[in-house]
C-alpha cells in the first residue's frame, strides 16, 4: 500500500463479542467528490446529536458579524444546495 495518509475504517460485527475488522484506504486515490461525499457523511453523523457538539466560543462572534454584514446590506447568502454546487465546480469535480 502507498506511504501517504490512509483512512483508516473499523467495522463492527454485532453477530459475535469484539469482533472487529479494520481497513485502510489510502486518500491518495479518492478524487475530490469522494473526499467531499465522506466529509459531508461523517458531517451528517456528528451532527445528529447536538447536545454532544459543543461550538467554540469565537464561533459566536463570526456569526454575529455575518449576521450584522447581511442586515446591513453588505453580505450575500445561498442555500446549501448552491453552495455544494458551487464548491464541486471550483474542484472541477462535477
Amino acid at each position: 500500500m502507498e506511504s501517504g495518509k490512509l483512512l483508516r475504517i473499523y467495522v463492527y460485527y454485532p453477530e459475535g463479542e469484539n469482533i472487529m475488522a479494520k481497513i485502510e484506504l489510502p486518500l491518495s486515490q479518492f478524487t475530490y467528490a469522494e473526499k467531499l461525499d465522506l466529509l459531508e457523511t461523517i458531517w451528517d453523523d456528528l451532527s445528529r446529536d447536538e447536545a454532544a457538539f459543543e461550538s467554540p466560543a469565537w464561533h459566536e462572534n463570526i456569526l454575529n458579524e455575518r449576521k450584522e454584514a447581511f442586515s446591513a446590506g453588505t453580505a450575500q447568502h445561498s442555500d446549501w444546495a448552491e453552495a455544494k454546487e458551487r464548491i464541486k465546480r471550483n474542484l472541477s469535480c462535477s
